[in-house]
């Protein structure tokens, strides 16, 4: 199941998001698409990151501009430079080009400044209904990109109108872990960025980029937010520390190239779908007229834990969303039930329940952005059990409790289980393991 579909069903950020992030986000060309809607963000922590412009919370006065000969603007202090790690032009001695030619830029010498996140604050997900996407073809790329040698791929979002919500673009870099993600829009909501000092704008042919270093566990993000003929640009770099400098240069690099645009570029009128699916959504208003869909009803529960009411049950198809969800409370308690194909997608987070490094989260100490290694972070946050091997011991080890002031002290749990070509998701707050276990056990035989 992918995260996108998870997310508007549950309708809510994962819990070990928020804990984390508080610790430390070829076809054929119809007329011009009309307004754009409200942006869609993905993600994790990058891809949060990405598509946003950050509000700086940040109460320190800042200071006034202060134009130089060279065009470098600086605000409040002085900004660090780093001299002992200059910038490869094309033709230095050392220059390895990410595409096949050198990316040939009409440079104007420029002082980058990385602004220090000293914490987030996550906002609300915006909610879309039927939003898809399309591949940017050769054409589209070359009205979105500058007027250098850069190598882009990338595709657009619509909503189910056909109308255009964002565009994210991605290029490669001489770090083949850590491309450059490239958001653009014309709506931003998402993160607060809360500074260690004043901001500092740095400023690249008359274009003011706000660019920023947030360090979360032993990787850091750069990320750099500029409005470009009155478009919203977000860029967004992960790195491990030990590649840190080499990754300023190449993140530089890229912030350089969008500075110089043609007139009238970019031109998102040529952005267009090629076709819009067609959206299905029926919404149930009992657990029993859900339980007589044909496609997934046989696996929602044959009931709900006592006191649970107040359901949203939904059936949605549209592209790549094909799922029955619903989602019931009890007070400050919740349960949510979403069933969906499986697909190849997904076996990455498929783990045996021999596999204890995989789930339990007795392993893992809160905040887990800190505790769960890189390479095993989508499998903890919600691995998928093979029914047949599902035990109550393995549900135990993904039930956890926080002592919240004014939140119920109930266990928690995520994680889902396959059933031949179908996985059933869960997550709880308040719900039994015990029931829990019995109710996901019992859908084998039915």
């Amino acid at each position: 199941m992918s995260k996108d579909r998870v997310v508007d069903s549950l309708g809510r950020i994962d819990d070990d998001m928020i804990q984390g992030v508080e610790a430390l986000r070829r076809k054929k060309k119809r007329p011009a698409w009309t307004k754009w809607g409200a942006m869609v963000a993905c993600l994790c922590l990058i891809v949060a990151s990405t598509f946003v412009i950050p509000r700086i919370t940040d109460h320190s006065p800042s200071g006034v501009p202060n134009p130089n000969p060279d065009g470098t603007i600086q605000r409040g202090d002085e900004p660090d430079v780093y001299p002992d790690h200059p910038v490869l032009r094309p033709g230095d001695e050392g220059y390895v080009s990410p595409g096949t030619e050198p990316t040939e830029i009409p440079r104007t010498p420029w002082t980058i400044h990385y602004n220090e996140v000293s914490s987030m604050i996550a906002a609300n997900r915006v909610f879309i209904k039927g939003s898809f996407t399309e591949p940017l073809n050769d054409a589209e790329l070359s009205a979105l990109m500058p007027s250098v040698d850069l190598t882009c791929s990338g595709y657009a979002r619509f909503d189910d109108k056909g109308n255009l919500l964002d565009i994210e673009m991605q290029t490669e870099t001489n770090l083949p872990e850590s491309p450059v993600n490239i958001g653009l829009t014309d709506y931003f909501f998402g993160f607060d960025y809360v500074l260690s000092g004043a901001e500092v704008v740095s400023v690249c042919n008359g274009l003011d980029y706000r660019i920023y270093q947030y360090q979360f566990g032993d990787k850091v993000e750069l990320s750099a937010y500029a409005i470009i003929n009155d478009i919203y640009f977000a860029f967004a770099m992960n790195v491990p520390q030990d590649d840190l400098e080499q990754a300023k240069e190449e993140f530089q690099r890229v912030l350089e190239c969008f500075a110089y645009y043609e007139e009238g570029k970019p031109d998102l009128s040529v952005i267009a779908p090629e076709e819009i699916p067609e959206l299905t959504e029926q919404m149930f208003d009992t657990l029993v007229e859900a339980q007589a869909e044909p496609d997934f009803g046989r696996y929602m529960p044959s009931e709900l834990p006592a006191g649970f009411s107040d359901a949203i049950i939904r059936r949605f198809e549209f592209q790549n969303s094909n799922y029955l969800s619903g989602m019931w409370s009890r007070g400050l308690d919740d349960l949510s039930w979403v069933v969906d194909y499986y697909s190849e997608e997904d076996a990455h987070r498929l783990t045996s329940v021999d596999d204890k490094e995989n789930y339990d989260l007795s392993l893992y100490p809160i905040p887990r952005a800190d505790s769960v290694p890189d390479e095993l972070r989508e499998i903890v946050n919600d691995p998928i059990f093979e029914a047949e091997e599902l035990t109550l011991e393995a549900v135990y080890c993904r039930a956890y409790k926080v002592n919240d002031a004014g939140d119920t002290d109930g266990w928690r749990m995520k994680f889902s289980v396959k059933y031949g070509d179908v996985i059933v998701s869960v997550s709880t707050k308040g719900v039994e393991p015990e029931w829990l276990y019995q109710h996901l056990v019992n859908l084998i035989s039915e």
